[in-house]
């Protein structure tokens, strides 16, 4: 998603706001008052603005949707959101569609949480389920799929070498039963022992016994 920084917005005839203009330079934004003194018409004034929409009064029918966003004895005509992004000026009418650019085209396919009904719903969310949310919006859900296969493989490789562990150990456990040895090196010893007297070569830990084993084969069929 691109960067921007929003200066200002100018709001008039949208919902329950006939003309209002806020300035964020160096500021943040609270928004305090009572029921129905404005606060949702800001929020939704928002979402307009980058969506073309407010998702939460959008039915079945977009003439109510488009009519419910008028202020109350207004003309649609004079329904307009204007806000200075970067060095860009936004402005956002009903029926007509602003200027291609990077931000509104970051928000197009986006979900837009400002939404008081929607932040209620994310609040009451799981935990697992406020993380997957969040990293679709920010566009961290690609990143998050390929950290979660690649763990997936790590732990399945985890899962091979632990068996892989315990299938060697349960060998080396039937070798030391059949040597009737203590331990694996004193096991070598007794297997290169009988190695020697037959005049073959040694064999160590490292050694790769199925080359050791062809290698031993040929050479035992050179003489029969």
């Amino acid at each position: 998603m691109s960067e921007f920084k929003l200066h200002d917005i100018h709001i008039q005839s949208f919902r329950g706001i006939k003309d209002y203009y806020l300035d964020f330079e160096d500021k943040s934004l609270v928004l305090v008052g009572e029921n129905g003194s404005g606060k949702s018409s800001i929020v939704n004034a928002f979402e307009f603005l980058f969506t073309g929409q407010v998702d939460s009064l959008k039915g079945t029918q977009a003439i109510k949707h488009d009519k419910s966003l008028v202020h109350l004895g207004d003309n649609p005509e004079d329904l307009s959101v204007t806000a200075s992004i970067n060095d860009l000026t936004i402005v956002r009418k009903l029926k007509e569609e602003p200027p291609e650019n990077d931000i509104l085209d970051d928000f197009a396919n986006g979900s837009f949480l400002l939404n008081r009904q929607k932040l209620l719903k994310f609040i009451e969310l799981t935990p697992k389920k406020k993380y997957e949310n969040i990293t679709s919006i920010i566009g961290f859900a690609e990143l998050d799929n390929i950290e979660n296969t690649l763990n997936k493989t790590k732990n399945s490789f985890n899962t091979q070498i632990k068996n892989k562990k315990q299938d060697l150990e349960k060998k080396n456990a039937e070798i030391l039963k059949i040597y009737e040895t203590e331990d694996i090196d004193e096991t070598y010893e007794k297997i290169n022992e009988t190695l020697v007297k037959n005049d073959y070569d040694k064999i160590t830990p490292e050694s790769d016994l199925e080359k050791y084993l062809y290698k031993t084969v040929s050479r035992y069929h050179r003489f029969i």
